[in-house]
This record gives structure tokens, C-alpha cells and sequence, in this order.
């Protein structure tokens, strides 16, 4: 294809540089001081990414290994299976060198930086001049919705998006030229954003990756080959993520198994108003995507003005395609049937997509500029203004926006002109018309973003909004409740729970086993057949049945102040049960067939609530039965007394604990029970039962026991060895490619 770009290399390096120059004056904030952090008035950094990492690195350092389960949040909650913790993301571990707040900002900024270069990069490969990849890659990354949810929401799960560019490039090259080295490449980058992204935007991004597949393929002169090279590419990346994916399967149930009986208290997010796509001014977060009156220009310039000669017409359609689709989908147009889209909580977040198709539109606009004819470009310069007038006057848009607008299109004309002059001249016109008009996409794009880029001291960020002291007998042992805390925000920051090592019964995760949301609005005195989106991200607590959260082990409650001015309050809960302890007379509960998880669940939740758990404990299973028959104990039967049993090492991964009976006994760790948890007494194996609704019990015999329980899941088993192979198996192949190029030399 003819090239009508800018020749000289020092031209072609200036416009290549002009979107990173663009992100570094938006993001410029994070560069310093290095005692700051991002922070915005919604943001998933401080509230669950920093305390993450540092749970992450602390663990790290004291135990030797990365850990699997996290004692701090909910009494326990599993890392392996938790889809947004990134255990096994290769970023996570960049940040556990140093896990500060402003390490999220360097992060931001070299995952922008990243999907810049990307961009240029599949632009080139597609045909595109220097100035529409430079153009593309602007709106990619500064327009859109990615950036915003970054800097705005502190969203990093949806960071590895800007990853997409180059899983696009290497898709490509896998289906037209396919090798081993380049199979390995895609696995690699698509395996790092499958443990590194957020699951729903996961879904999105892998359809619109098929699509780029299948258009791929069909460019192929071998398609036959190239989805044999597809299909090796989604195999290997999977098997690469094997650890991350295999616990997300095999858990998946824990997590939701009681879900589809559960009411849902609040609906999908409400849809967009069409025009808060241009102005960014949607009144919900979730909701919020900036396309800009420059973008929307240079889009409609690729759809009416791209030739109809030009061998990358089937992109262009695909492109439109997608952002239909997308558009449709997200703002509630497509029924909630089609793409399951009543089961996400914010399907705006489809939004997200969109960046990439729009950005290649505006490449091709760009590109429509030197390769349309006369009258078509200035026809479709002439609908692009229009439509982007329309729709900044229709959303009242700043005189800002305008001023954009009219400079991108003095750009725009001046560029289609230059390609008349056949002179010098027409190459310096057309240098300096890019150059305006990546000017005004990137103030257009980065002025909306650069709002939402602030910084603050890390010790203002992490800081307690009641200002008070801490109780001295606050520590590692303590788990901690916040009765009301939604009503007057959080009372204790996640970054001083992590730096104190308090467990804390409302942590911060979109994920939760549904038996402790059902058992925490229970006690709290909520409907427990209805679970709102507040508990799926951190729950909140009443202390209306006091004996649960003793069963809970919640040994301090911070109050909030029932009004603004007063101040937060503390109590220590001197009946709380200890970490571990001997229950007498064991009850057995078994499900009843047909009455549904969640009605056993509360069945059982009034029982505790009645019960002296000094004298009884519930053991949940018909193999709970077998186990006290195999020490000669009938259900209902007396064993050892109750009593506390010492902890003598207690780490996130295991547990271990030395004591002896002189009765048969019950022991209760208290702390929830889930699959994966394995016990073993004098190296014999023996079973973890659910104990209590929620704790884990284990049924012992007379004697001395060594007590030893560790979380090790069978599925993390398996995907750590798969991923450990792929890993192993990708390795050679880069070497071996890397010495075979040295000695073809």
C-alpha cells in the first residue's frame, strides 16, 4: 500500500512520541514525591490492591512463600480461587519490591506507556502511517474508559487491558505466519492477562479477541493452519495460567453455590445517555467512557471516508461491528438474555472494549486523509464535524470541547490538502498538520482525565477518619467487627488492618463465600435472603445477635459515632470463643433433600443462635457420623470438656496445634471452613469438617495430638504443576530460538 506519511525519521520519531508525551503530562502527578500515592474519593488501591500487596509481601518475607489463604478478611477467605487477589501475577510480584501506594501509580503509567507502544506497533502492522498510529494509540489509551477506571476508581485489575493491543498483533501474526516462537509469545501475553484481569471484562475482551481471530484467519492464505496455530495459542496460554484457573473452577461453587436463591437487592446499572460518550459526564462512575468531539471526527472520517479499495476494509467493518455491538449491549438495548447480561453487576464495563475498535477507527480516519479520493474525504470531513458538533452542543459541551474541535479539523483539512502539493512543502504541511492535530486529540482526551489524577501523602491516604487511639490489647490475635461503618465510612484502613495484622470481618472483596454473607446478614440482623452488591464488596454489621459474632471470635467492635461530631467508640468482647477450642456433645446436621442450600444454611444459623456453644457444637455431614463412630462416639454423647486449646504456630497457608485428651474430643478451629484445607494428627491424615455453620472441626480420639493444618487445595496441586510445565516448556523454545538466531550469524 502507498505510503503518504511524513518521510524524515526525525518526523516519524516525533509523531511515534507524541502519545507518550501526551500520557506523561496527564500522568505526570504519579512520577513524585515518592511518599504519595494515588487516591481519589472511590478507589480500589487503598481499599483492597495496596493492603493486598502488602499481605502479599509481608507474607513472602515471613513464611518463604506466597500464601494461598488470607486470614486477615471475613475470618479467612481463600487467595487461590479469588480471581482479583493476582497470587500468580508476575506485575503483583514487581510491586512486593516495594508495596507503597506510589508503586500503583508508576504502575499506571508504565501500563499506559505499554498499550501506546502496542497500539503503534499493531497500527504499523496493519497498514497505518505513523501519524494514524500515533492518532490511534492517543485515543486508545487517553480516551475511553480504561484510564478513567484507573486513575478515577483505582481499578489495576482492569490495567492488563491495555495489553490487548499487542495480543491482537501476535494473533494476527499466529494465524498469516504461524511458528513456535510466535505461538509462544501470544500464549505468554494472553496467560499474563488471564491472571491479571478482572474476570467480567475477561469475558468481553476474549469475544472480541475471537472476532479478531476469525478476521485474521480469514486473511490468511493457510486459515487451516493458522487455527491450528489459534487453537495451540489458547491451549498453552491456558495451561500457562493453569494455577490461577484450576482453584477459580474447583472453588467456583464455595463461592456461589447458594447464589441463584438469593434475591438480588439492587439491579444492573442503569443504562448510559447516548451523549455521555462524548462529554464523559454520566452520573455514575461505572458508567462513565469519554470518546471526545476529536475522536468522534476522526471515527467518522474512518467509516465514510476509508476506500473502498483499501484491502483493510474488512477490519474497518469489523471494527464498526464491535463498537455496535458494544454500545447496544451496554447501554441496555440487546435483551439481558444475550451475553448473560442481567448477571453482571455493571454492564457498562463492556465499555471498556470499545477503546480498541474505536482507536483503529480513528487510525483508518486518519489514513482516509492521504488515501481517499477528494471528494470523499472532504464529504466525510464534513459529516465528522457535523456529528461532533451535534452531539457536544446536544451534551452542552464546554467551550474547551469546541476549541478542540476546530483545531483537529484545521488539522484535518490541512493534512487532506497537503497531498495536492506535490513540493516540499506539502511534506512540511503535512507534518505540521499532525502534529496540531494530535495536539488537540490529546488535549481533548487528557483534559477529561487529568481531573482524576491525584496524589496525596500516604499517610493522609492510609490515616483513621475518627482520629482516635487504638485499645492496647489490639494485635495479630484480635478480630475486629465495625458495626454501621457504612453509615459513617470506614473506621480502621485496610493499610493499618495489614500493617497491624488485625483480622477484620469487614475487609474489601467482591468475592465471598456465600455461607458467611448469608451467616454475616443473619447476625447483623439484614434479610439473609437478600445479598446487595454491599456485601459482595465488604460487609456491613449490626450486633443484633450478639452470640454469633461470639461464635465468630470477634473480639473488638469499633462503633461509629451516631453523629458526624461525635467520635468512634470501642469494646472488647470478653466472651468471644478462642482461635481454638474442645467442644462436648457433638450434633449432627444433614442437608434435607429438596430444601435448598440456603434454607439448611439459616436452619442451622438459628440453632447456633440458641445454643450454649460451651456444651454443644454442630457438625455438618453424614460423614461427620462416621468419623465420631470410628472413635465410639454416638452423636449427642458427652466427650472431653469444653476448653481453649493453645495455637502453636499459625501461619496463612497452615495451622498448628499440640494438646492432649483424656476423652474422645471435638476440636474447633474457628476459623471458616472450605475445601481445600487438609489436617493430619501424628502424620496420619484425617477429615476437616464444617463445624458451626462456619468453622472447621476435626473429631479426634484420646491421646496426645499434633495437630497439623494446612490449605492446599488439590486443584492449585494440579494447575501449579501445569503451569509450571508450560512455563518450563515456553522458556526452552525462546532459548532455543535466541541461540539459533546467534548462530545463524
Amino acid at each position: 500500500m502507498p505510503s503518504f506519511d511524513t518521510k524524515g525519521a526525525a518526523c516519524r520519531a516525533a509523531l511515534r512520541a507524541a502519545p507518550l508525551v501526551a500520557i506523561l503530562l496527564v500522568l505526570s502527578p504519579y512520577l513524585g514525591p515518592l511518599d504519595h500515592g494515588p487516591t481519589s474519593a472511590l478507589n480500589d488501591i487503598r481499599t483492597f490492591q495496596a493492603p493486598n500487596v502488602r499481605f502479599l509481601a509481608s507474607s513472602l518475607r515471613l513464611d518463604g512463600e506466597l500464601p494461598r489463604w488470607n486470614p486477615q478478611d471475613f475470618g479467612g477467605v481463600p487467595l487461590v480461587g479469588d480471581p482479583q487477589a493476582g497470587v500468580y501475577n508476575p506485575v503483583n510480584w514487581l510491586l512486593l519490591l516495594r508495596p507503597s501506594l506510589n508503586s500503583f501509580g508508576w504502575l499506571i503509567l508504565a501500563s499506559a506507556g505499554l498499550g501506546a507502544i502496542g497500539f503503534m506497533r499493531l497500527a504499523s502492522a496493519v497498514g497505518c502511517s505513523t501519524s494514524a498510529g500515533a492518532a490511534g494509540a492517543t485515543a486508545f489509551v487517553l480516551g475511553g474508559k480504561l484510564l478513567l477506571h484507573l486513575v478515577g476508581l483505582g481499578h489495576v485489575v482492569m490495567a492488563p487491558f491495555f495489553l490487548v493491543p499487542w495480543v491482537m498483533l501476535w494473533i494476527d501474526r499466529c494465524a498469516r505466519e504461524p511458528s513456535a516462537v510466535r505461538i509462544v509469545v501470544a500464549s505468554l501475553l494472553i496467560a499474563l492477562m488471564l491472571v491479571w484481569m478482572h474476570s467480567q471484562l475477561l469475558v468481553y475482551t476474549a469475544l472480541f479477541l475471537t472476532g479478531w481471530g476469525v478476521l485474521a484467519l480469514a486473511r490468511s492464505a493457510r486459515p487451516w493452519l493458522g487455527l491450528l496455530s489459534l487453537s495451540l495459542v489458547a491451549t498453552w496460554s491456558a495451561s500457562l495460567a493453569a494455577v490461577h484457573l484450576f482453584p477459580i473452577v474447583a472453588l467456583l461453587g464455595e463461592f456461589a453455590r447458594a447464589m441463584p436463591e438469593l434475591k438480588v437487592a439492587e439491579a444492573s446499572a442503569s443504562p448510559l445517555a447516548w451523549l455521555d460518550l462524548v462529554t464523559g459526564a454520566a452520573s455514575s462512575p461505572e458508567s462513565r467512557y469519554t470518546v471526545g468531539g476529536v475522536t468522534l471526527l476522526l471515527a467518522v472520517l474512518g467509516l465514510a471516508g476509508s476506500s473502498s479499495r483499501d484491502p483493510r476494509r474488512p477490519m474497518l467493518w469489523f471494527c464498526s461491528a464491535a463498537v455496535l455491538a458494544i454500545l447496544l449491549y451496554s447501554h441496555g438495548v440487546l435483551p439481558d438474555s444475550v451475553m448473560a447480561r442481567g448477571t453482571f453487576r455493571h454492564p457498562a464495563r463492556a465499555l471498556f472494549v470499545l477503546s480498541a475498535p474505536a482507536a483503529l477507527l480513528v487510525a483508518f480516519g486518519v489514513d482516509a486523509l492521504f488515501h481517499a479520493p477528494r471528494g470523499r474525504r472532504r464529504f466525510a470531513t464534513g459529516l465528522g464535524v457535523l456529528v461532533s458538533l451535534a452531539c457536544l452542543f446536544a451534551a452542552d459541551a464546554s467551550t474547551r470541547d469546541l476549541v478542540a474541535l476546530a483545531v483537529a479539523a484545521l488539522g484535518v483539512t490541512a493534512i487532506g490538502e497537503s497531498r495536492e502539493m506535490a513540493s516540499p512543502w506539502g511534506e512540511r504541511l503535512s507534518f505540521s498538520a499532525a502534529v496540531v492535530l494530535l495536539a488537540a486529540l490529546g488535549f481533548d482526551t487528557g483534559s477529561r482525565v487529568a481531573p482524576y489524577v491525584r496524589t496525596a501523602p500516604e499517610t493522609r491516604i492510609a490515616q483513621r477518619h475518627w482520629g482516635g487511639e487504638l485499645p492496647p490489647n489490639l494485635g495479630p490475635d484480635s478480630r475486629l467487627a465495625e458495626p454501621h461503618r457504612h453509615e459513617a465510612g470506614r473506621g480502621l484502613p485496610e493499610l493499618e488492618k495489614r500493617r497491624l495484622r488485625i483480622e477484620s470481618l469487614t475487609g474489601y472483596n467482591s468475592l465471598i463465600p456465600w455461607r458467611f454473607l448469608v451467616y454475616a446478614s443473619y447476625a447483623s440482623g439484614f434479610d439473609p435472603n437478600t445479598v446487595g452488591s454491599r456485601f459482595a464488596t465488604s460487609v456491613p454489621v449490626r450486633r443484633e445477635r450478639p452470640r454469633l459474632f461470639d461464635l465468630l471470635g470477634v473480639t473488638h467492635f469499633l462503633y461509629a459515632p451516631l453523629r458526624l461530631r461525635d467520635s468512634w467508640t470501642w469494646e472488647r468482647a470478653t466472651t468471644a470463643l478462642p482461635r481454638a477450642y474442645l467442644a462436648p456433645n457433638p450434633q449432627i446436621v444433614l442437608d434435607e433433600p429438596g430444601g435448598g442450600q440456603l434454607a439448611s444454611a439459616l436452619r442451622a444459623f438459628e440453632r447456633l443462635d440458641q445454643m450454649d456453644p460451651h456444651h454443644q457444637v454442630l457438625l455438618h455431614g453424614e460423614g461427620a457420623r462416621d468419623a465420631l463412630a470410628a472413635v465410639g462416639v454416638e452423636p449427642g454423647q458427652t466427650l472431653e470438656a469444653y476448653r481453649a486449646v493453645p495455637i502453636r504456630e499459625r501461619r496463612p497457608n497452615r495451622i498448628s496445634i499440640h494438646f492432649e485428651t483424656q476423652l474422645p474430643s471435638i476440636l474447633v478451629v474457628n476459623e471458616p471452613f472450605f475445601p481445600g484445607w487438609r489436617a493430619t494428627d501424628r502424620g496420619q491424615e484425617i477429615p476437616v469438617f464444617r463445624a458451626n455453620g462456619l468453622s472447621r472441626g476435626l473429631v479426634l480420639d484420646t491421646g496426645v495430638h499434633q495437630i497439623e493444618m494446612e490449605f492446599r487445595p488439590v486443584s492449585w496441586q494440579i494447575g501449579w504443576t501445569l503451569s509450571l510445565a508450560a512455563l518450563t516448556a515456553s522458556v526452552l523454545v525462546l532459548l532455543r530460538q535466541l541461540c539459533r538466531g546467534r548462530f545463524s550469524r
